[in-house]
C-alpha cells in the first residue's frame, strides 16, 4: 500500500511529526563558543545530566536507552571536554554521580538558543500552551515507563 493510501490515526500522525521534528532538532548546527560540536548522543546525555544532577552513568544509559558501553564512552568525552563532572558515591566508592559543569550549562544554553531561533514563530501564541500540555503528557508517559510505574498501573 502506498503512503498516500495509508490512513494515520491522529496520534500516529502526531508521533510521526514529532520524530521528524526531533531529527531536525538533532541535525541543527549549534555554535558552542570555544568547543567542538557535540554528537547527537553526547548532546542528549548532556541535557539529561543537566535535568537529573547526581544521576549515575548506568541510569543515564537506561533512561536514554543506550548500551552502557556507548553511554560510558560519550560520558568520558563530555568529561574530558569539561562539560560534565563526576563525584564518587559516599557509600559505594565504585559508583559515581554525574553533574553538569558551568561549561556544560553554556553548551546546553547554546542548544536551546539555536532551537529557539530555528522554531521561533512556528506556533501561534495561543497554541503554545496546548502544544506544551500535549508534549508534557507524552513525556510523563515515557518517564512512567522508564520508572516502571506503567507496569504497576496495568497490573492493578
Amino acid at each position: 500500500m502506498s503512503a498516500q493510501g495509508r490512513t494515520l490515526t491522529p496520534l500516529v500522525e502526531i508521533i510521526d511529526e514529532m520524530l521528524l521534528i526531533s531529527r531536525r532538532i538533532q541535525a541543527l548546527d549549534v555554535d558552542i563558543p570555544g568547543m567542538r560540536g557535540l554528537s547527537t548522543v553526547e548532546a542528549m546525555i548532556l541535557r539529561h545530566i543537566g535535568r537529573t544532577p547526581g544521576i549515575t552513568p548506568g541510569k543515564v544509559a537506561e533512561d536514554i536507552i543506550l548500551r552502557p558501553s556507548n553511554a560510558s564512552a560519550a560520558i568520558r568525552d563530555l568529561e574530558s571536554n569539561g562539560l560534565v563532572g563526576r563525584v564518587p558515591d559516599m557509600v559505594d566508592r565504585r559508583s559515581n554521580h554525574l553533574f553538569i559543569t558551568e561549561k556544560g550549562e553554556r553548551a546546553v544554553a547554546a542548544m536551546h538558543e539555536a532551537w529557539e531561533q530555528y522554531y521561533s514563530g512556528t506556533l501561534a501564541a495561543d497554541d503554545v500552551e496546548d502544544a506544551r500540555a500535549l508534549v508534557r503528557a507524552m513525556g510523563e508517559r515515557v518517564r512512567a515507563t522508564m520508572t516502571g510505574e506503567d507496569a504497576e498501573e496495568e497490573g492493578a
